[in-house]
This record gives C-alpha cells, sequence and structure tokens, in this order.
C-alpha cells in the first residue's frame, strides 16, 4: 500500500541543484538541504502542500515555544516520531479521506473531478500513478471551486445522491501570503501558526479525525490554525489498486462558518477592512475608527486589485484592516535577534468565476524583500498607495465632471475602468518591487505617469465643456479646472513627505516637478510637458 510518510511523491529541488521527488520522511529529514520552492508547476497545489507540512511541523512541536524552536536545532526527530505515531493514516486509502459511502449508484468519477485544470497534465488521463493522485488530492481537497457534489449515504446533509453547494474550498476563499526563506525546513518554522489561546478551539488537522465521522458545521471560533492549515472542506475518496488510481469520489465536507472571525485563526490570510460608500455618490467614506471585522480580500474577472488601490500582494505587507500573515508579522517584528536579511512574500489566490463555481485563474505572485527597515518602506509603500487612491479619485471626478447627479453603480464602474485602463499599480510596481528588494527610491516612471493624467484629465474636461456649450447656455461652474492642478498638488505633497522623511533629498531630480499648465478659464501658467518631452 502507497504511504505519504515512506514512499515519494513530493517534487523538491536540493539546495545543490538535483530534483528529486520523495516522502514527507526523506522530506523531513532533508528539510534543510532543500530549497523552500517545491517543484511543482501548479502554484496551488505547491500551495496546498505547503499547508500540510507547516501542519505536520505544528502538530509535532506545538508545546515548543516559537522562539526556542526558531534556535534549535531542526526537529526532525520530533516531526519523524510524529509521523511515525500516525502512519496509517497517511495510507493513500485514509489519508485525507473518510470512511464515507455515496448515496450515488454510479460513485466514482474521472479524474477530472481530481486533477485541478491548471495541473501539469494537460489532458485527463484515465489512470495516474499514486504520487501524483496524492498532489491531487491536497489540490482538491483545499481548491475545489462550489457547486453540486456527490451525495454520501447516511449524511443528512445529502439528498437523493447528491449534496448542495457549501461554497469554494478553503484557499478558493482565502488568498494567503507565506514568506519564503533561504531553506524549506526555516521556512516552515518561520510561517508556523501561533496555539490558540483557548484550550476548547479544535486544533487537530483532519489526519488525526475519527474516519467514521460524520460531517458537520463548524464556527471560527471553535477552531484553531491547525485545523484550518488543511481545512477538510471536501471528502474524497480514490479508486485504486495500490499504484495506480482510476476514479474519484468527490463529496462536500464541512461547513466553515466565518461568523467575521476566520482572521483570528487563518495564519497566513490576507485581509481588508469592509469598504463603506456613501449611498448617493459611491465615494468611499472614510472615519477614523474602523468599522466590522476584517474580510478576505475578494476577487474578480475584472482586476483582482480593489479599484483605485494597488493589487493585494502589496497588502499583505500593507495594514489593510485586519492581521498581517504570521510570516510577514515576524518580519516586521522580529521576536529573534537572527532574523533573515532577505525574504521571498509568495501570495497565492484565486480568481472565482460566476457563483464561484469555476476558478478562471491562479494568481501567483513572489515578491523579495530586504527586512532591514522593512518598516520605513511599507511605510513608503502606504503613502504611494494613498496617492493612487487620491489619483483615482480625482480622475473619477474628471469623468463625471458636470453631471449633477451620477449614479452611484456608474461611478463604481468608473473607478474599475480607470484601474484597469490607466494601470495605476502597473506603472509604480517597478517602483515599489525595486524598493523593497532594498534599493533607494525612484519616483521617475510614477512623475511621468503623474504628468500624462493631469494633461489627460485637462483635455477630457475641455471637450466636455465645449460640448455642454453646444448644447445648453446654463453656465458651468469652475471647480473641474481644479482637478488637475490639485493632482498636481497631491503629488507635490507626497513628494514633500518623502523628502521629510529623508526618503528623497531635496536636491533629488524627482523633486524638480513641472508645474501644471494653464487653467482651462485662463492664465499665464504654461502648458505641462508631456513625458516624451521630460
Amino acid at each position: 500500500m502507497f504511504n505519504l510518510v515512506d514512499d515519494a511523491w513530493v517534487p523538491v529541488t536540493y539546495r545543490d541543484g538535483h530534483r528529486a521527488l520523495v516522502g514527507l520522511r526523506q522530506l523531513m529529514v532533508d528539510a534543510e538541504a532543500i530549497n523552500p520552492q517545491l517543484d511543482i508547476p501548479d502554484a496551488s497545489v505547491a500551495r496546498a502542500i505547503e499547508r500540510c507540512l507547516i501542519a505536520v511541523v505544528y502538530q509535532a512541536t506545538k508545546p515548543t515555544v516559537w522562539a526556542a524552536l526558531w534556535h534549535k536545532a531542526w526537529p526532525a526527530h520530533e516531526i519523524i516520531t510524529y509521523l511515525d505515531r500516525w502512519r496509517d493514516r497517511f495510507d493513500l486509502d485514509r489519508f485525507g479521506q473518510y470512511q464515507i459511502a455515496s448515496a450515488a449508484k454510479a460513485p466514482y468519477s474521472g479524474l477530472d473531478r481530481l486533477l485541478l485544470e491548471g495541473s501539469s497534465i494537460s489532458r485527463t488521463p484515465s489512470a495516474v500513478s499514486a504520487a501524483e493522485a496524492a498532489q491531487g488530492l491536497l489540490g482538491r481537497l483545499l481548491w475545489d471551486p462550489s457547486g453540486i457534489r456527490t451525495g454520501l449515504a447516511g449524511d443528512p446533509m445529502s439528498n437523493g445522491g447528491r449534496s448542495m453547494p457549501i461554497g469554494p474550498a478553503y484557499l478558493a476563499m482565502v488568498p494567503t501570503c507565506i514568506v519564503h526563506l533561504d531553506t524549506l525546513a526555516r521556512t516552515l518554522i518561520w510561517n508556523l501558526p501561533e496555539p490558540p489561546e483557548s484550550p476548547s478551539r479544535v486544533d487537530t488537522p483532519l489526519w488525526e479525525d475519527d474516519p467514521t465521522a460524520p460531517r458537520r458545521s463548524w464556527l471560527a471560533s471553535e477552531v484553531g490554525p491547525g485545523r484550518v492549515l488543511v481545512w477538510p472542506g471536501r471528502r474524497i475518496k480514490l479508486h485504486h489498486d495500490g499504484d495506480v488510481v482510476d476514479g474519484v469520489l468527490l463529496a462536500n465536507g464541512d461547513p466553515l462558518h466565518p461568523e467575521g472571525r476566520l482572521h483570528e485563526v487563518e495564519p497566513h490570510g490576507l485581509w481588508r477592512q469592509p469598504v463603506v460608500r456613501t449611498p448617493k455618490t459611491g465615494k468611499v467614506k472614510t472615519t477614523r475608527r474602523r468599522t466590522g471585522k476584517p474580510t478576505p480580500v475578494r476577487q474578480n474577472k475584472v482586476s483582482w486589485r480593489t479599484p483605485g488601490q494597488l493589487e493585494p500582494v502589496w497588502g499583505a505587507a500593507l495594514d489593510l484592516g485586519g492581521p498581517r500573515p504570521i510570516g510577514i508579522h515576524r518580519l516586521l517584528n522580529p521576536p529573534i535577534v537572527d532574523a533573515p536579511s532577505q525574504a521571498r512574500l509568495i501570495t497565492i489566490a484565486a480568481l472565482l468565476g460566476t457563483h464561484s463555481s469555476t476558478i478562471d485563474d491562479i494568481i501567483h505572485r513572489d515578491l523579495l524583500v530586504t527586512t532591514r527597515d522593512l518598516a520605513d518602506r511599507i511605510h513608503t509603500i502606504g503613502l504611494l498607495n494613498g496617492f493612487i487612491i487620491r489619483m483615482t479619485e480625482l480622475q473619477v471626478e474628471a469623468r463625471i465632471y458636470g453631471k449633477t447627479q451620477p449614479d452611484p453603480q456608474q461611478i463604481v464602474k468608473i473607478r474599475e475602468e480607470i484601474t484597469t485602463q490607466e494601470q495605476h499599480a502597473d506603472v509604480v510596481e517597478e517602483t515599489i518591487t525595486s524598493h523593497l528588494a532594498g534599493h533607494e527610491l525612484d519616483l521617475t516612471p510614477l512623475h511621468h505617469h503623474v504628468m500624462a493624467a493631469a494633461t489627460k484629465m485637462e483635455d477630457l474636461i475641455h471637450r466636455q465643456k465645449i460640448r455642454h456649450t453646444l448644447t445648453s447656455t446654463t453656465t458651468w461652474g469652475t471647480s473641474g479646472n481644479a482637478l488637475p492642478n490639485t493632482l498636481y498638488k497631491t503629488w507635490k505633497t507626497l513628494q514633500d513627505q518623502f523628502t521629510d522623511l529623508m526618503i528623497l533629498p531635496n536636491n533629488h531630480p524627482e523633486r524638480r516637478v513641472a508645474k501644471l499648465g494653464q487653467a482651462l478659464t485662463g492664465g499665464n501658467r504654461q502648458k505641462p510637458p508631456r513625458p516624451s518631452e521630460e
């Protein structure tokens, strides 16, 4: 029988360059000599296996204080002891599976129900090896989209051989960021969650469950981080002969109700504060006091980033209203003196389709950061993010200039269009990545972008004024004239902030910003230079 502890199924690359397929025992013994990035083309499957490995180390070392664990030798012995204790639960016919019976007449489906679309296998085969099936099982368990699944015999939540949708699997719902260090061993330790304060929380992974336990619903307040790392949101049964898998039973598992508290136990999640908009104008309502509970960063087809803001890969470092991923928190608040000098932030998220029944795309972001002065660098990004938000809102105002009662839904659509078309985050991406990697701040690309945006706003307002003059005798106000100049002033304020923080010196070239040109109502100011003239 294929066993995940002893038999090879995890593709890894050793630090000396050679690749290998290893079981959990060999992986944990060699963890200090293995690169942190698993050798798997599908980022979603790699993230699922990463979470499983972290869960194993977490359960094996839970009583140990984290700082002590970091400073002591890699606890291979403790981990192997734990794996041996639960070895039978890692058999191919038991790992991540329950002793379930289908209520359907033909319980087993083809392997399209097991292998994710983004896997390295281009065409769904009729059978796969046990190693490929083990990878696919974890991927499907944590990334399966929402939908009707096979009903289970004796399950009160199943009816007529079918189980109604309970939502996407865990990682398809919650974007995550894991910090990669120089070795797999250091990476697993650095991203370990803290044990829950309440002993009443269920904090065990699914392979420690009773394999005959019925399905049940859970509240986020009832579980701990060790449970959510590999959440049993699906129940899967493989049909195999020990070496080859040729069928799968895919059923819904245990629903998890966040109740606004999932961020309290999820160690790697990306969160943001709910956006509050005024009903009449659609503008973001600002308040000094946060309201509501953080929610997972939501994905959509238009853009992964919130309209008018930098995409959530930067939010992994920024404070968007919820706790940062545990790995980033430790980089910013090192509980040890020998914190790593560099790290990579690996963010994985799903773009969900209609009714969350499909995964349209998997977002994979890899960001190198220098930990020296990281808090200051993140503060700089926060200022840039605030400027991008303000710039977007000014552009929205330019688009709706002259409309007495703009439709709030139209404003939201315009904001999304500007975010996509103007590519604000794309313009500053190079600036941000370079600065976080340890280089000095270079605002040249953003400077050109701002000047071009201001010129475009002037032209847009000018055309709207001419169009209105030809169709109406009503005299317009002059509020629109100030929009481009407001953008300039906002940009200058940002540069002044950077100067005060000694990010930009007073004589830095990026401080020589050309003034905006002549107002539409007249004046003696010169036309702002085009980006090509800079």
